[in-house]
């Protein structure tokens, strides 16, 4: 992917904030103490002095916590970025894309990565939703160019720090898109390449929950499609079929796969449920696309890269 900063100056910067973040809090923690231990040798005629480096480690150990919470958790959601971020997430939640929202992303995202050191998480979730948006206008130009603003050792940097549900599908997800482009493309070759390189990160996550596994499997339909697989894509995706959360998405991919199948009437029943199901217009929008997308008879043999 494209990475467009240097990472060991990027890290320096957090390593050093972490550490200032450290010092404060060790500093707090070791004053508390301090006078804590001043009222208790008071009161209970203990040596004040003995109880020093007892402090001293205790105040240090404590602190390594307490800085990096500060630094990941606490901070980004005081920031004015964090709830730019949350706006814009509940405008995606409650009416779905639309232009207004992508220009906004997109402004978002540009000015993210004038600072990636600050704004790294900001700038990969925005690359990921525009990656998305694009994807679903059949815009794989410029969903491919989204993709590759988001900096995936951050991520991995970013979920060895705090290993939340939400990183662990975040890196998911960015694989999961990745084989989505190529298999869009019809390139066989980079669809194998791409399903190849995430498949530790899917046997790593797998049966953490139906809907992480539902985006493994997404991977897995979108290879088989490429390989005109259509009955074993049917089979993976019918898993998923009393699932409620995932209906507007099992609705279009099973109308996709019978479709170039060929059993054109069967899609539609499909797409027209998936219509009727949609929150807003985008995903109205998106379905027409896929009813009315042409599909070739055989799939394009791509090289690629």
């Amino acid at each position: 992917m494209k990475n467009d900063f240097q990472k060991p100056k990027d890290n320096l910067i957090i390593i050093r904030a972490i550490a200032a973040w450290w010092l404060l809090s060790f500093s707090i923690i070791f004053s508390a103490a301090t006078v804590i231990d001043l009222l208790s040798s008071a009161w209970s005629g203990v040596s004040f002095g003995k109880m020093i480096l007892f402090r001293v480690v205790f105040s240090a150990v404590s602190a390594v916590p307490l800085a990096f919470i500060v630094y990941f958790l606490v901070i980004p959601r005081v920031n004015r970025q964090f709830r730019i971020f949350r706006r814009i997430v509940s405008k995606i939640s409650d009416e779905g894309y639309s232009d207004t929202v992508i220009k906004e992303m997109e402004a978002q995202l540009q000015f993210c990565m004038t600072m990636p050191a600050s704004y790294a998480t900001y700038r990969n979730q925005y690359a990921m939703f525009l990656t998305e948006a694009y994807m679903s206008l059949h815009d794989y130009d410029m969903a491919e160019e989204k993709l590759g603003c988001v900096d995936y050792e951050f991520m991995k940097s970013e979920l060895r720090g705090t290993n939340t549900i939400s990183l662990q599908r975040n890196i998911l997800l960015i694989h999961v898109l990745r084989v989505q482009l190529a298999a869009e493309r019809g390139d066989i070759r980079l669809t194998e390449e791409r399903v190849a390189s995430g498949e530790k990160v899917f046997s790593l996550y797998r049966n953490k929950s139906e809907m992480m596994n539902y985006l493994i499997d997404t991977a897995y339909f979108e290879s088989l499609l490429v390989h005109e697989q259509y009955e074993n894509a049917i089979r993976l995706l019918d898993k998923y079929k009393d699932n409620e959360e995932i209906r507007f998405g099992y609705y279009l991919d099973k109308g996709r796969c019978l479709m170039r199948m060929g059993r054109r009437d069967q899609a539609d029943e499909f797409f027209d449920k998936a219509y009727d199901m949609a929150a807003n217009d985008w995903r109205r929008q998106t379905v027409d696309l896929e009813r009315n997308n042409p599909i070739s008879s055989k799939t394009k043999k791509s090289t690629h890269r």
